[in-house]
């Protein structure tokens, strides 16, 4: 299919897609609003990029189901693409290897991790949105792929935490559903697949005036950048605002959109030493103090022994913290193996 864009200029550009989106309840007004438009534009306008740049995952989260998420990742990837990959997240190590390497062999444009559950982390995931290209042993064989890594990452959640690596390499979109039930909101746009390929190309065309406009004007950066994605914040971030929808690089305000685990890690420290200015626990220790606060509750559990594999990722945890200033205190590691302890100092300045 050969679409024709052209012809709509940027006010008329921006009334489209204001339209589009005019049902979704953005929590923190402007800069989700940027975050989707954003990402709309990056499925669109991936090869405005220049080879090999990094991109963010989008991640849109809801306070509760029925907040429109799906429906807002159909209205970036439906338009380009003429659908939306739906998948879930695996929670397994190895399967999430195995979804990232079949992305890249298939050269998806997109992959799309659905209604992801309580906590976010995953070493996999946080180094291939790292990666100009990817490669893996292909499980079951003995061979392996390496391939550009192109892929646009989008995951839902309600409510969810995530890793603060996964927090540094995302943009956060948060929806607001206002209703008791979601079966009690009424769209009274559907905003469903055959609508959104119906409009197809008032919307491409919507997107292509933004680039355009942008480009006339002299393409102007952002009002602030990112480290991690830097070309992509410059061209795709700088669309955005020129377009009227402020910066989507903006540092996210609402507390859904913080990282659990640096809140966590701050009551933390805090907990360990209860008063003191020094302080140093061993492994169990710290767990009771994060058991006694809630805190962490993604891997240690109210009560019992933890099992391996929490126990290792807690540890992980611990150990990327080390040496760090948290919440006034800093944080470090002492020893190794079974002499390991865990020093809380407080810092004055």
């Amino acid at each position: 299919t050969v679409l024709i864009l052209g012809g709509t200029n940027a006010l008329e550009a921006k009334a489209i897609i204001d339209d589009l989106l005019v049902e979704f309840v953005f929590a923190d007004g402007g800069r989700s609003k940027a975050v989707a438009v954003a990402a709309m534009l990056t499925v669109f306008g991936r090869l405005l990029l220049p080879f090999k740049s990094l991109r963010p995952c989008f991640i849109f989260l809801g306070n509760a189901e029925g907040a429109g998420k799906t429906l807002l990742v159909k209205c970036c990837c439906v338009p380009t693409l003429g659908f939306a990959p739906t998948g879930t997240k695996p929670d397994d190590e190895d399967e999430m290897r195995k979804a990232l390497l079949t992305a890249i062999i298939e050269a998806r444009p997109v992959i799309f991790f659905d209604n992801a559950k309580k906590h976010i982390a995953s070493a996999a995931l946080e180094g291939f949105l790292t990666a100009q290209d990817y490669g893996d042993r292909i499980l079951g064989q003995s061979k392996s792929f390496r391939g550009d890594n192109n892929t646009v990452m989008f995951i839902t959640g309600n409510g969810c935490t995530f890793s603060p690596d996964m927090r540094r390499r995302s943009l956060i979109c948060e929806l607001f559903l206002e209703e008791e039930r979601a079966e009690d909101r009424v769209f009274r746009n559907n905003l469903e697949v055959p609508m959104l390929l119906d409009r197809r190309i008032e919307i491409l065309s919507a997107l292509w005036a933004f680039i355009q406009d942008w480009d006339k004007a002299g393409r102007p950066k952002p009002s602030r950048g990112h480290s991690g994605f830097p070309d992509w914040s410059n061209i795709i971030g700088g669309i955005v605002q020129h377009a009227g929808y402020g910066c989507p690089l903006e540092t996210p305000k609402i507390e859904a959109a913080a990282d659990r685990d640096g809140a966590d890690m701050r009551a933390l420290v805090k907990a360990i030493a209860n008063g003191a200015t020094l302080k140093s626990v061993q492994f169990d220790e710290v767990v009771d103090a994060a058991r006694a606060g809630g805190l962490f509750d993604w891997c240690i559990p109210p009560n019992g022994e933890l099992e391996p594999k929490p126990k290792a990722s807690f540890a992980r945890l611990l150990k990327s913290y080390d040496r760090r200033l948290i919440g006034g205190y800093r944080f470090t590691l002492l020893d190794k193996g079974r002499n390991r302890r865990f020093q809380v100092e407080v810092i004055t300045k």
